[in-house]
């Protein structure tokens, strides 16, 4: 079948609308392609952006998460000490309303005498020394009287009295300092 010339032309310029149409098209597809592709960019940008932040806050978070375990961890055994002390508050408390009411604990009755009786055993003790000081005076003294009995033989050796005068006056003179010598009974 042929077709007329006018029949042609028409066809033409329905293809030729056709074509324009479709690079209309074309044209709008591009831009939006660009627009699309340059959004993307920027999502992507944006992405890694955010996903830097993430990574950043997720380390101030574990940061802080190890602060707050600390501080909590710190603030127990604060309060346990409060805990403590606050507890040897009200025992002192409850010691001196005692105390106030006239009750005297035992274990302070017992601590007083036990302080009584160091002080009578201090007492005891220096006493003790000072006896223990004259004892040893006295001691000394006798020691030096251990010696007369030789100083007088020796000068009686020297005096030469004959041999039983001798003995009676060594006997004479000894006597009296023995006598004389505290805790020493004459013989």
């Amino acid at each position: 079948m042929k077709q007329s010339g006018k029949d042609l032309v028409q066809e033409v310029v329905s293809l030729r609308r056709s074509l324009d149409d479709a690079e209309g098209l074309s044209r709008d597809a591009k831009k939006d392609w660009a627009v699309l592709r340059s959004q993307n960019m920027a999502v992507e940008e944006m992405n890694v952006t955010l996903s830097a932040n993430h990574e950043k806050m997720e380390a101030e978070v574990k940061s802080l998460h190890f602060q707050l375990d600390t501080e909590k961890s710190r603030n127990r055994k604060m309060q346990s000490d409060l805990q403590k002390e606050l507890s040897v508050a009200f025992d002192e408390n409850t010691k001196l309303t005692t105390l106030l009411d006239g009750k005297v604990p035992k274990n302070l009755m017992h601590s007083m005498e036990l302080e009584r009786t160091v002080a009578h055993l201090n007492r005891e003790l220096t006493v003790s020394h000072e006896a223990e000081g004259s004892l040893k005076a006295q001691l000394e003294e006798l020691a030096s009287f251990q010696t007369l009995p030789e100083k007088l033989d020796s000068l009686m050796t020297q005096y030469c009295f004959p041999g039983g005068e001798r003995a009676v006056a060594t006997e004479a003179l000894i006597r009296p300092v023995y006598i004389s010598a505290p805790g020493v009974t004459a013989g």
